[in-house]
């Protein structure tokens, strides 16, 4: 899975992110992409730990 080229201005790291406070700032389209991407990522290491716990592997 490529990395989303907005990556490096719309999140941290380790999650997506947006601030909002008083102004009611709505996340950006880059936001939502590395949100998306991230969400992936999460579901493919959960989906694989299930199955080695499910075939005794860990």
């Amino acid at each position: 899975m490529p990395i989303p080229h907005c990556f490096r201005q719309a999140a941290y790291p380790y999650r997506a992110s947006t601030v909002s406070g008083l102004e009611n700032n709505l996340p950006t389209a880059d936001n939502l992409e590395v949100a998306r991407f991230q969400g992936k990522q999460v579901t493919q290491v959960a989906r694989a730990l299930k199955m080695a716990g499910e075939m005794d592997l860990i």
